[in-house]
C-alpha cells in the first residue's frame, strides 16, 4: 500500500512541477510583452513569415476536408 501511495505522490509532485514551469513561462511571456523596448516590427515580420509559410498547409487541409464533406 505504501508503494502505491509513493507512486501516486511522486506522480502528483511531477505534475505540479511541470505545471509550475508552465506557469513561470506564461508569467515571463506576459511580463516581456509589456516591458519596453517594444519590437512590433519584428513581431509583424514573424507573423507575415509564418502566415506565408502556412498557406500551403491550410489550403491542402481545407481542400481535403472539403472533398470529404462533399462526399
Amino acid at each position: 500500500m505504501q508503494r502505491i501511495l509513493r507512486a501516486i505522490g511522486s506522480w502528483a509532485l511531477s505534475e505540479a512541477r511541470t505545471f509550475g514551469h508552465m506557469f513561470v513561462f506564461l508569467g515571463n511571456a506576459f511580463y516581456y510583452m509589456f516591458v519596453p523596448p517594444f519590437k512590433f516590427g519584428i513581431v509583424l515580420r514573424q507573423i507575415w513569415f509564418l502566415g506565408n509559410k502556412s498557406l500551403l498547409v491550410i489550403f491542402l487541409t481545407g481542400a481535403f476536408a472539403g472533398m470529404v464533406l462533399s462526399l
